[in-house]
């Protein structure tokens, strides 16, 4: 997504586009180094459970073998029940 932005900001300002590239990897940079560091910090772990609002983080369970345990559904405007 980042990527598209630059490139979108580079069509509109093309003589900022030194900026924009060097910002663009360092949040490349930045972004590369969380993952990782998110990644070991799971690996320490033998819980891989997390508890949340919603079950909003389908990807991240996807990415970091982690599992969501959400207080309600998918919508965040959603009211636990008895059911739920």
């Amino acid at each position: 997504m980042a990527d598209i932005i630059k490139e979108h900001l580079i069509e509109l300002r093309p003589e900022h586009e030194n900026l924009y590239q060097d910002n663009f990897e360092e949040l490349k940079e930045n972004l590369a180094a969380l993952d990782e560091t998110f990644k070991e910090t799971l690996k320490e772990n033998e819980n891989k459970e997390v508890i949340v609002s919603h079950a909003a983080y389908g990807y991240w369970e996807k990415r970091y073998d982690i599992n969501q345990r959400p207080i309600s559904g998918l919508s965040p405007s959603e009211e636990p029940s008895q059911n739920n």
